[in-house]
């Protein structure tokens, strides 16, 4: 078993499945500390479940909800006192033509995707500045850098977390902040 994430204060959002909890599933499996959100509970608690004492807090939330933020960020600073890393992963995509997507779906989707990253970069990097060495890791998508038809919104939306998150990584060079900034684009 690998050291490196050991004990390490890990927050995953939209870990309840796929990416989300695969990384869960690893960290767990190398001894971090892992704090879980989904938007799905029955999901959630299951992956809790499955991985037992690994799990230091776990809440259901919607990472497009501030008040769910804030409120994590304060049951961290309660238990844990520090992050040591940061993955926004919830996300969510719809399917439609442009003219024919809702503006309150499109509104949805920049909403959890680009939103929510945002301001979970916000609410924790006074956790996160906390650590030795903090970390950011930002989930966008192949569909960051490539397009195709009816899926509008989620392009949008991961295009600009694929720009928020280096632009972010130049601000905390500049700064000389102890946190790393990572993109991640899955295929």
């Amino acid at each position: 078993m690998t050291t490196l994430w050991k004990n390490k204060n890990i927050l995953i959002t939209g870990a309840g499945s796929g990416i989300g909890q695969a990384l869960a599933k690893l960290f767990a499996s190398q001894g971090a500390k892992l704090i879980l959100t989904d938007i799905n509970t029955e999901n959630l608690t299951q992956t809790t479940q499955a991985l037992g004492a690994s799990v230091l807090i776990y809440k259901t939330a919607n990472a497009s909800e501030k008040s769910d933020w804030v409120a994590l960020a304060h049951d961290i600073e309660n238990k844990a006192g520090h992050l040591d890393v940061l993955i926004n992963n919830a996300g969510m995509t719809s399917f439609g033509f442009f003219d024919e997507t809702s503006e309150a779906l499109f509104d949805k989707v920049m909403d959890v995707n680009i939103k929510g990253v945002v301001m979970g970069c916000r609410e924790m990097l006074p956790l996160l500045e906390k650590s030795t060495r903090g970390m950011i890791v930002n989930v966008a998508s192949i569909f960051g850098l490539i397009t195709m038809p009816m899926m509008t919104p989620y392009h949008a939306s991961k295009f600009a977390v694929r720009g928020f998150t280096e632009a972010l990584q130049q601000d905390m060079i500049f700064q000389k902040k102890t946190i790393d900034v990572i993109g991640v684009i899955p295929c």
